[in-house]
């Protein structure tokens, strides 16, 4: 029972840090389609968190970014990118792209 108890502790932990992060989290599956997003990411994307579930991650973004997720996913190995432009200069240019464009950096 005690088990029991700290499972459903930790699984209501993890699902208050999920649900009230000001980080975006998202989970997809292994066909890149959406299980869940948080508030967070939902706003970042400006859509609702239920225009998410089960929708695929490039429907909403094309790119060529299946690319990176494909090699993720084959090795195992995250995806490190650094950025190299001024933060300023970031959000600047983010305020003219359209909505689900992002700003990849690669070194």
């Amino acid at each position: 029972m005690a088990a029991d108890s700290e499972t459903i502790r930790q699984l209501k932990l993890a699902e208050t840090f999920f649900n009230h992060s000001v980080s975006c989290l998202v989970i997809l599956d292994r066909e890149y389609n959406f299980v869940r997003v948080n508030q967070a990411y939902a706003d970042a994307c400006r859509r609702d968190i239920a225009e998410f579930e089960g929708r695929n991650h490039f429907e909403f973004f094309p790119s060529d970014a299946q690319l990176i997720f494909d090699e993720v996913v084959r090795t195992k190995r995250p995806f490190i990118t650094f950025l190299h432009a001024p933060l300023s200069l970031l959000i600047n240019l983010s305020a003219e792209l359209p909505i689900g464009t992002g700003l990849w950096y690669r070194c």
